[in-house]
């Protein structure tokens, strides 16, 4: 019993989430990565409603990671999939 709850506390660990979008994203399977990565995000913001990855990307304060956005904004299927719109 107790191994039990120890495993189900790991498995809700922010770094088990991490770990599931790495996986994911290594997959090739975009499908599959956007719903580790909405998962993580989610995971991130414990009790604060449903983010969103725009918000994220807003609150992360970081280039890099906003300037990754931007590039995938410029294909033609990725902004409906991840941002829901297309630009």
């Amino acid at each position: 019993m107790r191994l039990s709850a120890w495993r189900s506390r790991r498995a809700e660990r922010e770094a088990a989430y991490f770990a599931r979008l790495k996986t994911a994203c290594r997959s090739g399977d975009a499908a599959m990565a956007y719903d580790a990565l909405t998962h993580w995000i989610d995971r991130l913001y414990d009790g604060e409603g449903a983010p969103t990855i725009e918000q994220f990307v807003h609150d992360a304060e970081d280039a890099e990671l906003r300037d990754q956005k931007e590039q995938l904004s410029t294909w033609t299927e990725v902004p409906v999939l991840f941002f829901g719109h297309v630009p």
